[in-house]
């Protein structure tokens, strides 16, 4: 229960996992109103949530335990409840304001010191297409309190005819949250309540006409869920009631719901109720979810199962045939069926058959014991038009086919596997006359819009005619809208050809690879080579094990920059002075940056700055003291952290920084840090770059990934990366003074030298010589490759999926309704004269039907002597009872027979 504060008091509880704490809120400003928006996901898991807003002056988080205001769009919640998560925001009250914009998400990195998010848009927690969330207030008064509550899907400003993009709770009255969760999605069109005892909206008195109440709130999936607020005076709280029907008693969906018994409700409070549609005449209330049960609402409705449905209601798991079985999951199988390829599919639906097992069974006491041998399933269909389904229909062959005198489980086993990630190749040509650029950036949804973005820089090989750029990322969306532009801003976009901007071009991303050609134009102006300032590289969204660490460092006014600075903490075992952490700086230390990748399971990491090798160098609080240890959630596979000096203890001088061993950064299994280390022999002269190049870059000259750099003027060069090595023993390289062949490493005698070779090792450090350079290419001739990616660990599979269920059989025999006035046995005579002749009209007239095979009057017969009935044929010349059996069979040998009697008469 959530409690709906009025406006003169302050929110006082935040309820967490470890029970209520008692905090001092920030609470709204003079003027403001406060709207808190509850926000509930169906799996339970807010890791990482937050929210985008608009249209607020400002939003509370807890940071620390302290409640506080901040203005971020992008935020953490303020607190969690039994609903869910929470925000609150503080608004100044407007007739004509636009209402409070709101889209709750995952985020790609979040900041819990500052309360703050980064958005990921390709993964927003709304509906289809992912709406904004608009929230009226403008009816509301500084100083009010408003408790409005949203749902994962919600159909936001895109909700139609019955859909609700928000429910409020009404501060006046108690409060009940009722939501309905069917998961075959079938929901009745006349599904409503029964209500009674005194709700401020009262049913209209008549039983078995529902009232209307629900609308659909959000989705599950691709199947929607239903909710409604309900409302009764406090007063009258313990006594109202209500059920949930699509008209009369073989309709019901649950038994009376009611407030907890015993549990005092004032005006404010909500009490959610989760409903769990489990079929018609359910009565026991074993699917209604409220209070205490509230949690187990979501293991119930969203665990992984087989539904087990009915043939009746025309979906779910059961026996269509004795050798055709109908399935349904609860959850779609992304199987990427319809982009495989030919060769692929049958491999899919090799996979998705031997995923079903089916065997007959004893069941004894609930217990399951297999008998025999695994039924073989000879085919499986699905719906090959989509990506993914929960759907499959199983075939067996004839002579396997089962019997409904036996019992049978169907079980489930399937391993989801990791998702993949997703080649986009760009090739960009000019119109003609358009001219070439200096650099050319693709700019578009894939990289949040950023110009200038080196991860998306076209390359020409050809001065200018050919640009392309070829990604490999995790797609999290079905397409991506971008753009091309001719310099590291929006002054240098592409035009349409006649001056004008052009729509956003769109590329699907449904394929393994996508090859998009594309052609330019005009250009709005082209940014000249010296002034481009690309901005920082994104990061590619991809599979891998691995987290990147972004820090950026700036010093407070007045604060002195240090010679060389390290992060230090629990990261590296807090170890100060370590070359592993170490920032450097590229604007005379006003600005340093550090980025790692390292593979780690802890949450997060506690660390400091210091301005040497040792702790007489660490950062201060700006007041003579040392500060708390700063904290960085492992929270996203890329987290970027910026942080400002306050002050230092001291700076050590450059001379008597002594650098610690450098740490090996936590790595995947079967990962490798290679660390190479070069000297120039006496004489040789240092190159303006270094590259090494070899198996593990596919010997490509002029790598940026595999660049060396020196730190003492050319006298020491040094290159440090992890990658996966799997089963190599070795890697084998050289180094090149340049980006090419002509500029490799000679042996001091002018012939080339043999490879260098490495041992795998879980940490491989590399100390070579140069003796001799075949030549030194000139730094304004330098032009790197494409940076080569470096191997990473194959992502582990996802989880197992499994499933069993004991398969619902046709049991039930037809059923023979005589049209004559033939109800009672007895009474089913028919007379006929001694010596008449017979008349095929005396025969009785009849109707048959299954409820599977419907209408089966045409399959009614006269069983023969073999089937036991002797008496099939009438004499009229013999007086006598003739008894006549009627005999129908459905398609799984349930039968029924039914008797009437000729009676030839003898003449009087």
């Amino acid at each position: 229960m959530k409690k709906v504060f009025n406006a003169i008091m302050l929110f006082a509880l935040l309820l967490t996992f470890g029970g209520l704490l008692v905090h001092a809120e920030s609470g709204p400003a003079a003027g403001e109103a406060t709207v808190v928006v509850h926000f509930h996901r169906w799996d339970g898991d807010y890791t990482d949530v937050g929210a985008h807003t608009w249209n607020r002056e400002a939003v509370e988080v807890n940071i620390n335990g302290t409640p506080t205001r901040v203005s971020d769009p992008g935020v953490l919640p303020s607190g969690q409840d039994e609903f869910g998560i929470y925000f609150k925001y503080y608004f100044i009250p407007d007739e004509d304001h636009e209402g409070v914009g709101f889209i709750p998400l995952i985020a790609s990195s979040t900041d819990p010191d500052a309360g703050t998010v980064v958005a990921d848009w390709n993964k927003k927690l709304t509906g289809t297409g992912g709406p904004d969330v608009m929230i009226a207030v403008k009816d509301m008064k500084a100083g009010e309190v408003r408790h409005v509550y949203v749902f994962e899907g919600t159909p936001g400003i895109n909700a139609e005819e019955g859909e609700s993009a928000y429910l409020v709770a009404d501060p006046e009255l108690v409060n009940m949250l009722l939501v309905y969760y069917d998961p075959n999605n079938a929901y009745e069109e006349n599904l409503g309540i029964h209500n009674w005892g005194g709700w401020t909206e009262a049913a209209d008195g008549s039983w078995g006409t529902p009232v209307q109440v629900f609308s659909t709130i959000g989705a599950y999936g691709t199947g929607s869920v239903k909710a409604a607020m309900l409302t009764a005076t406090a007063d009258k709280a313990s006594g109202v009631g209500l059920l949930i029907y699509n008209g009369g008693d073989e309709n019901k969906r649950t038994g009376d719901v009611n407030f907890v018994k015993g549990k005092a409700y004032v005006a404010g409070d909500v009490e959610p109720v989760f409903v769990l549609n489990i079929g018609a005449g359910k009565t026991g209330n074993e699917n209604v979810f409220i209070g205490d049960t509230l949690d187990n609402f979501r293991e119930e409705a969203f665990s992984f199962k087989f539904d087990a449905g009915s043939y009746a209601s025309g979906t779910g798991t059961f026996a269509f045939t004795p050798t055709v079985v109908y399935t349904k999951l609860s959850r779609s199988i992304p199987l990427g069926y319809k982009t495989a390829s030919d060769d692929e599919k049958a491999e899919l639906k090799e996979t998705m058959r031997g995923s079903f097992t089916l065997n007959e069974v004893t069941v004894v006491d609930g217990e399951v014991t297999a008998v025999g041998t695994e039924i073989p399933i000879d085919d499986i269909n699905f719906d090959e038009y989509s990506d993914e389904t929960s759907e499959f229909i199983l075939v067996i062959k004839d002579e396997n086919k089962l019997d409904n005198t036996k019992q049978y489980q169907l079980s489930f086993h399937y391993q989801e596997k990791s998702p993949s990630n997703m080649t986009l190749n760009f090739t960009v040509t000019l119109a003609e006359g358009v001219k070439a650029p200096d650099r050319m950036f693709a700019v578009g949804s894939m990289n949040d819009w950023t110009a200038g973005d080196p991860t998306w820089e076209l390359l020409s090989a050809d001065e200018g005619k050919t640009w392309k750029l070829s990604n490999t990322l995790l797609a999290g969306a079905e397409e991506f809208e971008y753009k091309y532009v001719a310099g590291a801003g929006w002054n240098f976009e592409e035009l349409n050809g006649s001056g004008e901007s052009i729509q956003n071009r769109r590329v699907g991303v449904t394929e393994k690879v996508v090859d998009q050609a594309d052609e330019i134009a005009e250009w709005k102006a082209i940014q000249p080579l010296a002034e481009v300032k690309p901005t920082e590289p994104s990061v590619l969204p991809t599979v891998s094990p691995y987290t990147v660490v972004n820090l950026t460092v700036k010093m407070a006014e007045g604060v002195k920059a240090p010679a060389r600075m390290f992060a230090v903490g629990s990261m590296n075992d807090w170890t100060a002075g370590d070359p592993t952490w170490e920032l450097f700086s590229e604007d005379e230390g006003v600005t340093w940056k550090l980025s790692n990748r390292l593979f780690t399971e802890a949450e997060e990491f506690e660390y400091k700055y210091v301005a040497g090798a040792g702790w007489d160098f660490e950062e201060f609080n700006g007041s003579g003291a040392g500060i708390a240890n700063r904290k960085l959630a492992i929270s996203s596979k890329n987290i970027k952290q910026s942080d400002v000096i306050a002050e230092w203890k001291a700076i050590q001088a450059l001379a008597d920084v002594k650098a610690a061993e450098a740490s090996v950064l936590p790595t995947y299994e079967g990962d490798v840090t290679v660390i190479l280390t070069v000297t120039l022999a006496e004489g040789v002269k240092a190159p303006a770059r270094m590259f090494a190049v070899g198996s593990m870059n596919g010997w490509t000259a002029g790598d940026p990934t595999w660049e060396l750099f020196s730190k003492d003027g050319g006298v020491t060069w040094t290159v440090s990366n992890v990658l996966y090595a799997g089963d190599l023993e070795s890697f084998e390289y050289k180094y090149v003074a340049g980006a090419g062949w002509d500029f490799e490493e000679l042996n001091g005698s002018g012939a080339s030298i043999s490879n260098r070779v490495m041992e795998v090792d879980k940490v491989v450090k590399q100390n070579d010589v140069i003796a001799e350079w075949k030549l030194i290419q000139a730094l304004e001739d330098v032009k790197p490759a494409e940076p080569t990616k470096l191997p990473e660990a194959p992502t582990k599979d996802g989880e197992a999926l499994e499933a069993t269920i004991l398969l619902e059989l046709d049991r039930k025999a037809p059923v023979i309704t005589f049209i004559s006035d033939f109800d009672d046995e007895e009474n089913r005579v028919i007379e006929i004269a001694l010596g008449s002749k017979w008349n095929d009209n005396l025969f009785p007239r009849y109707t048959a039907n299954d409820d599977r095979d419907g209408d089966v009057t045409y399959r009614v017969y006269v069983p023969g002597v073999a089937e036991g009935n002797e008496d099939r044929v009438i004499d009229t010349r013999t007086a006598g009872d003739y008894k006549i059996r009627v005999k129908v069979v459905d398609d799984w040998g349930n039968s029924t027979e039914e008797v009437f009697i000729f009676r030839v008469m003898p003449r009087k």
